[in-house]
């Protein structure tokens, strides 16, 4: 489906196409986001790490658990996804400018 935003600086509207591109190769760290093709504004939606990835490899094995997780496993579930969100906040603040 395709949607069309947009541009807050020029007001052009466009399609959607989501781009990535790392942004600190040392960190790892790579940046989705949305460019205006006219005046090439930068619209960053998530910024992702190793920390991230690895909390997010977890999420995934708990998800596809045959059986119900554990009390132990939902709890960690629930405290990874917390980090997920407080780390890629951080993370977006330091980047996206």
């Amino acid at each position: 489906m395709n949607h069309l935003i947009t541009c807050d600086e020029c007001g052009n509207e466009f399609y959607i196409v989501i781009r990535e591109k790392v942004i600190d190769p040392e960190e790892n760290v790579v940046m989705s986001y949305l460019r205006c093709p006219v005046c090439h504004k930068e619209y960053c939606f998530t910024v992702i790490d190793d920390t991230i990835r690895r909390l997010q490899r977890i999420q995934r094995d708990i998800n596809s658990m045959d059986n119900t997780p554990s009390k132990y496993l939902q709890i960690q579930y629930k405290e990874n996804k917390k980090k997920i969100k407080e780390h890629m906040g951080y993370l977006k603040n330091k980047y996206c400018k």
